[in-house]
């Protein structure tokens, strides 16, 4: 019995963690079996033995697809996303070699952007944390620490209050006035922050891509778009056509950042700017774009992508690792700076309204 459209998009969306491994095994089968076995064979076998699993359910609706006429496109359209399978179509179209040998490449460049997601992600995530942190304490000042400090110390007058317990009261009071402004702007803050990574262009981008999470993402778009790169032009060539239609594939699936990164390389392509010169458009960080004019002089455009590939694949996860984790420290730190303070804050307060108890006897 076939899955239904609902089933087969589950199906997808479970089995989307795991394409770098099926990848790689279609690859070993394809090159290790010297032709003996086609794709639709291999998904019919995957579709008996998996059964209502993830693999077995897309494994059947595939081999349903494949066997129309043999399009990889038209096979794991809505089921694989857009950017592997464009990948997949350039491949079938250089034959079966290029296909199992593309194949490997595109399972390793996976579980590459793989973990540099995760790296983006969970910087995402540890941001997010932080935020909610401050908000919940902001939150606690008018409605718990400040009211049971009045309440015990009742006695001491107003008018007698120290400096520190008035800007902390005149605080908790500006808090609760204007409690729903001040989430609902963070709410909105956080909301354009996170809508921005994928969605802001123009200068004011450029400008933010330096920084932070916005630099992050924009590290992250470069190695997907060099080792695609990398792995189209090594089956098609390098020229200006073949250079243009690699470009436009990674289109498909786009976020609309990368897809202005794209139009500007395009662009460049268009005005017959073929070399390394092609991808100084903002997305590279600056030494990368040195390291391609040294290579693509001394190497040539199609062995200068695999030594860039090459390099993107360990020198730049290591820089957007790095960078990740110095955003997350200092997020951190950040959080637990303005708990200490806050903590610091009620403290210096209780300390004075003791010490005017005192003076009241």
């Amino acid at each position: 019995m076939r899955a239904g459209a609902i089933g087969i998009r589950l199906a997808a969306h479970r089995f989307r963690g795991h394409r770098a491994d099926y990848y790689e095994y279609l690859a070993d089968l394809l090159g290790h079996t010297g032709g003996q076995l086609t794709l639709r064979q291999i998904m019919l076998a995957d579709a008996a033995r998996y059964g209502s699993t993830p693999r077995g359910i897309l494994s059947a609706h595939w081999a349903d697809r494949y066997d129309d006429n043999g399009d990889l496109t038209r096979t794991f359209a809505g089921t694989l996303p857009a950017a592997d399978v464009a990948v997949l179509a350039t491949l079938q179209e250089a034959g079966h070699a290029a296909l199992a040998e593309g194949l490997r490449e595109l399972a390793n460049l996976t579980r590459l952007t793989t973990r540099a997601r995760m790296e983006f992600v969970g910087t995402v995530l540890v941001g997010a944390v932080c935020a909610a942190a401050l908000v919940m304490l902001l939150a606690a000042i008018p409605l718990f620490t400040v009211p049971e400090l009045q309440s015990v110390f009742r006695h001491v007058p107003p008018e007698r209050y120290g400096a520190s317990a008035q800007r902390l009261f005149g605080f908790a009071d500006w808090l609760q006035r204007y409690a729903p402004y001040v989430v609902a702007g963070t709410a909105v803050l956080v909301w354009l922050i996170a809508s921005s990574v994928t969605t802001l262009t123009g200068p004011l981008r450029d400008y933010l891509d330096r920084f932070g999470i916005w630099r992050l993402y924009r590290q992250m778009c470069s190695i997907r778009l060099l080792s695609t790169l990398a792995i189209v032009l090594r089956q098609r060539g390098s020229t200006s056509l073949q250079l243009r239609a690699a470009l436009q594939m990674q289109q498909a699936g786009a976020t609309e950042y990368l897809r202005h990164h794209l139009d500007r390389l395009l662009s460049r392509v268009d005005d017959s700017n073929i070399g390394a010169s092609t991808f100084d458009a903002g997305l590279l960080e600056r030494e990368t774009v040195y390291y391609l004019e040294d290579v693509i002089h001394a190497r040539g455009m199609d062995e200068g992508m695999q030594l860039a590939r090459q390099r993107t694949e360990t020198h730049l996860l290591a820089q957007v690792r790095r960078r990740a984790a110095v955003l997350r420290w200092t997020l951190a730190l950040g959080s637990v700076i303005a708990i200490v303070a806050i903590a610091l804050w009620h403290t210096i307060v209780q300390q004075e309204l003791v010490a005017i108890m005192k003076l009241l006897g």
